[in-house]
Parts: structure tokens; C-alpha cells; sequence
């Protein structure tokens, strides 16, 4: 018997890796007692178990958590953003845990995705009125239209305390352009300056 892996949260990451899993798990066969096993999460372009070929593969160590749970932290990918996907934010791979003897023969087809780093490079305009909000397109790279898409800006008040701010009313243009609305400052009649991130 097989472990089936039924899902994992979360469903997305960071491209440098470092996001903890918890994989849920059905018919688990590395529950039985008395045989230890070395457990690994592998995270590749081809589906484990499926015909040869060059695909990416990455693996980082894992743990069972229970009879039904197994958590890992995903591995860096960003060097299997190819040529090919250079262009894209987003580089989908399949999830597989190893079996009692190391290997993945299981057939997953449990999908994570790995996100580009966003980063914002200039935005338009640079000021604002401080009493009302302001209409702001922020321009960058590796923007991706998520639904709980957010951005935060962190403002220095001139001789003040840094606070941020979080917006979630955010209008994806393309994959370089958002246009948020910034309210107004904290302050009337201050000036602050900030960075989006």
C-alpha cells in the first residue's frame, strides 16, 4: 500500500523555498509500527511515476506528524525558473512524500505552486494630497492576480515613528502593474514618505 496525499496547505510559496507544509494523507502505510522510514517531500515538473523524461526536481526532509498529517518546508526553486518560464511568476509542480523504502512511486497529481519574489521598481505619482486618498499605479515585475492579493506600504513620517499600511483593495493591470488607492496621511498637513512593498 500507498500513502495517498489528499491535500496541502498552502497551496502556493515563495520560489526561494522556505514555506512549511502540512500535507494531509490517506491511507498511510508509514504508520506501521516498527518501520522506520527516511521521509522526503520531492516537488517536480513531471508527476512522480510517470514515463521518463528531464524534469526539475527539488526534495527537502519531512516528518509525520500523525496517522493522517506529514509537514515539510518546501526547498529553493528559483534555479527551475528556465529559460523557458523565465517570463512567468508562477511555476506549478507536483508534490510527492517518499515511500518506506526512499522512493516516489506514488502517481501524485497534488499541485503547488511556486511564486516569483514580486518587486515593485517605481510608482506614479511619487506624492499625494495628505487630507484625501490618492490614486497610485505602482510598476514592477512578477505581479500575479491572486485573490487575497494585498500590498503594503511602510511610511516615515519626517521625525516620526515608521507605520504600515495594508491594502487589499488592489486593481491588477498585468504581471508589472497595480493600481492601488492610498489614504490619505495620518497626519493632515504632515509629510510622509514611504516604500511599497
Amino acid at each position: 500500500a500507498y500513502a495517498s496525499l489528499v491535500s496541502v496547505t498552502p497551496d502556493r510559496g515563495d520560489s526561494l523555498g522556505g514555506t512549511p507544509l502540512q500535507i494531509t494523507l490517506d491511507n498511510n502505510p508509514l504508520t506501521v509500527p516498527g518501520r522506520a522510514a527516511v521521509l522526503r517531500c520531492q516537488f517536480s515538473t513531471l508527476i512522480a511515476g510517470s514515463a521518463p523524461s528531464t524534469p526539475a526536481i527539488a526534495y527537502s526532509s519531512a516528518v509525520l506528524v500523525d496517522e493522517t498529517h506529514m509537514s515539510c518546508v518546501t526547498p529553493d526553486f528559483s534555479a527551475h525558473f528556465t529559460a523557458a518560464t523565465s517570463q512567468a511568476a508562477v511555476q506549478e509542480v507536483y508534490l510527492s512524500v517518499s515511500e518506506l523504502d526512499g522512493t516516489f512511486r506514488t502517481r501524485s497529481e497534488l499541485r503547488f505552486r511556486y511564486i516569483q519574489r514580486p518587486a515593485v521598481t517605481a510608482l506614479t505619482p511619487t506624492q499625494g494630497f495628505a487630507t484625501r486618498a490618492t490614486q497610485v499605479s505602482l510598476h514592477g515585475q512578477n505581479f500575479v492576480n491572486f485573490d487575497d492579493l494585498s500590498v503594503r506600504a511602510i511610511a516615515v513620517p519626517a521625525g516620526g515613528v515608521a507605520h504600515s499600511w495594508v491594502g487589499v483593495e488592489v486593481l491588477f493591470m498585468d504581471s508589472a502593474n497595480l493600481l492601488i488607492e492610498m489614504p490619505a496621511a495620518a497626519t493632515p498637513g504632515g509629510r510622509q514618505t514611504g516604500a511599497a512593498t
